[in-house]
């Protein structure tokens, strides 16, 4: 029981990591539509984002199945609310 929680707790972790880093860049395309920059940036940068989570969240499906996918997917969730939370801020 113990190492099944350390596994879904490392998944979790490891899935607010890259959540953290997709809904950061989340803000840079939207700062790039915003300013009336390049538009094939910001939807090269949107797809580059999109495609890199799909890889990562499939990844995790294949290595570590269900209960792996399901705590990554909560560490995006958690990572989504506090990164909103803190641009609220600004």
């Amino acid at each position: 029981m113990t190492a099944t929680l350390s596994f879904a707790f490392l998944w979790f972790a490891a899935g607010a990591l890259v959540g953290s880093l997709y809904w950061l860049t989340l803000r840079w395309t939207a700062e790039l539509l915003a300013a009336g920059r390049s538009l094939a940036q910001a939807l090269a940068l949107q797809v580059a984002r999109f495609s890199a989570l799909s890889a990562v969240l499939a990844g995790v499906a294949i290595r570590g199945g269900a209960l792996a996918l399901l705590a990554s997917a909560g560490g995006l969730m958690v990572a989504r609310a506090v990164i909103f939370r803190l641009a609220a801020r600004d």
